[in-house]
């Protein structure tokens, strides 16, 4: 028979397991921080994991894989400082000098006629401001691989229009430069888009379009169009190969781990300024029941919420019944760096030198050579820019008499080439056009300050050089004969003057 007091006992029990029991979706809500919040995640470009990537670059024959690289290539461009910084190196190093030289024999035609088919060239070359607008060309086309481009030449202007790669493909190649076709179908779906492109552009479309319409029941024209030659330019990196591939789509894995470094650096820098500290739930002694907590769930989340309201928020607060030691997440003291270490694979992957982008491990020999070596790369798109100019100025019936050259000449061998040209032209080599070139004088201003200073302001007549012995010639000294005699300056001889004179021999 159960007694009174047992009766209590087991109430107050019951009333006390109740009091005390709590689900583990409770007890989740005592921790107050979570350690894990941040991620080392390497997705830097929206919607591309870093092994799908690899997979586009090994995959790179297939068209959609070229779109989703060239998407990747802009996306960096933006994100990457190291990638933006590679590209606006190769497509800002050459200096873009040229002169203007003759390609026919020049010494059966008429001085006037030379001098006018010469100045006809300077003055259209000059209005096309090649050094900026061939510059913004290099730059897309390292982005993308191929530049496609539309030509508005007025009298008084010049301009190039990018074209999307999306919408563009290499279609033919005359007299050694590309042409190019253009997707119709983009402008059947949206008409209103003709309006930012050239009237030619609208005009073929107009006429495909018609065309489509009469053949009925028949197969249709192929939607690829091509533009004049005359009005378009296309320049491509990588002219081995007709798959349109960015140049350093190779160094895309190295930029992944530099951000996915990063991110980690950051995150172990957060960490080791954490702290979390635990509370010990007590338990009651002797007791034979599990969870048998001495106090009750609201005072539990009463004093955790308490001290969690006063805690800086680099320090996390748990609340357990088990012992756990305060934690301190400490750097690790070896600190190996993974960022420089990706970086250095970045460049190495680009064949470009780290030192010329950094204060490290820079040696004057390797620099030079590798300087060198970025040249060559730049080199071989002067020389399909100066075809495509060459080009452009015999289809629209300009002088064939000259040609214009663009010299291989860099920022970085400006000083070198300027004085291997400098010694030639010393020994009789008509070079000094070559020379204003170097320095940055395009041939027109060059002819026109040589006709302004000397012709115009006669400033070789005003502008008189200090006398000095390099300023003088021998015609401009004028001799006295020597020093005057004892007898004009009226002194007597001394004995060794008159011993002298007696001499045997002696000058008269």
């Amino acid at each position: 028979m159960v007694t009174v007091q047992e009766n209590l006992n087991e109430k107050e029990e019951l009333k006390r397991n109740v009091a005390v029991k709590f689900s583990n979706e409770e007890f989740s809500k005592l921790v107050i921080k979570d350690l894990a919040s941040t991620t080392a995640g390497r997705n830097v470009v929206k919607n591309f994991k870093q092994s799908e990537v690899r997979d586009f670059i090994n995959n790179y024959k297939r068209e959609e894989s070229q779109r989703k690289l060239l998407s990747i290539s802009e996306a960096l461009f933006v994100k990457s400082p190291h990638y933006r910084r590679l590209i606006q190196y190769y497509s800002g190093l050459a200096t873009m000098s040229y002169v203007i030289v003759p390609q026919r024999r020049v010494d059966i035609l008429d001085n006037e006629a030379i001098l006018n088919e010469y100045y006809e060239i300077a003055e259209i070359v000059s209005k096309m401001n090649i050094k900026h607008e061939f510059s913004k060309v290099l730059e897309e086309a390292f982005k993308s691989d191929v530049f496609y481009g539309y030509i508005y030449n007025t009298s008084d202007d010049f301009y190039i229009q990018k074209i999307s790669n999306e919408i563009c493909k290499i279609s033919s190649i005359e007299n050694g430069a590309y042409n190019f076709s253009i997707d119709m179908s983009y402008f059947e779906s949206d008409e209103s888009r003709l309006s930012y492109y050239a009237k030619e552009v609208e005009l073929k479309f107009r006429e495909w379009q018609k065309t489509n319409k009469n053949l009925k029941g028949k197969e249709k024209l192929s939607k690829w169009v091509e533009l004049n030659s005359r009005n378009t330019i296309c320049i491509k990196i990588n002219e081995g190969i007709m798959e349109t591939l960015p140049p350093f789509a190779g160094s895309f894995d190295s930029i992944f781990d530099i951000e996915a470094f990063k991110t980690l650096r950051k995150d172990k820098e957060e960490l080791s300024n954490y702290m979390m500290l635990t509370q010990k739930l007590p338990i009651r002694e002797n007791s034979t029941e599990n969870n048998d907590f001495a106090i009750d769930l609201p005072m539990m989340r009463y004093f955790h919420n308490t001290i969690s309201d006063v805690l800086p928020e680099n320090v996390g607060l748990i609340t357990t019944p088990m012992d756990v030691m305060p934690i301190k997440f400490d750097k690790d003291k070896t600190d190996a760096d993974g960022v420089a270490k990706a970086e250095r694979d970045f460049w190495s992957g680009s064949g470009t030198s780290q030192a010329l982008f950094s204060t490290e491990n820079n040696t004057s020999q390797g620099i030079t050579m590798s300087i060198k070596t970025d040249e060559q790369v730049i080199f071989l798109m002067l020389n399909q820019l100066e075809r495509w100019l060459n080009r452009f100025l015999a289809m629209n019936g300009h002088s064939n008499l000259f040609k214009v050259e663009i010299l291989h000449v860099t920022y970085f061998s400006q000083e070198s080439t300027y004085k291997q040209y400098l010694e030639a032209s010393t020994y009789g080599l008509p070079l000094k056009l070559y020379v204003a070139s170097v320095l940055g004088l395009e041939p027109i201003a060059m002819m026109g300050l040589v006709d302004l200073e000397n012709d115009v302001f006669e400033l070789h007549n005003k502008l008189i050089p200090l006398a000095s012995s390099h300023t003088l010639s021998s015609d401009d000294i004028i001799s006295t004969g020597g020093r005057p005699t004892n007898e004009e300056s009226g002194n007597a001889d001394t004995d060794e003057t008159a011993r002298a004179r007696d001499k045997k021999g002696a000058t008269e």
